[in-house]
């Protein structure tokens, strides 16, 4: 069994279109250009990071 078993019927098409929605975000951003290189990625993740363990 899944955790999607347990869950309503209306639920899951919520997290299907949520899910839908941010791939099809994500696809404009980089049709647009607005793309960040791995390492660019990277340090802003682990800035991100530093952020929450000093909080």
């Amino acid at each position: 069994m899944t955790s999607l078993e347990f869950m309503p019927e209306e639920s899951l098409f919520e997290v299907i279109t949520e899910e839908l929605e941010s791939i099809n975000r994500g696809l404009k951003d980089f049709e647009e250009g607005k793309i960040h290189s791995h390492e660019s990625a990277r340090k802003i993740y682990e800035k991100y990071l530093s952020n929450l363990e000093s909080t």
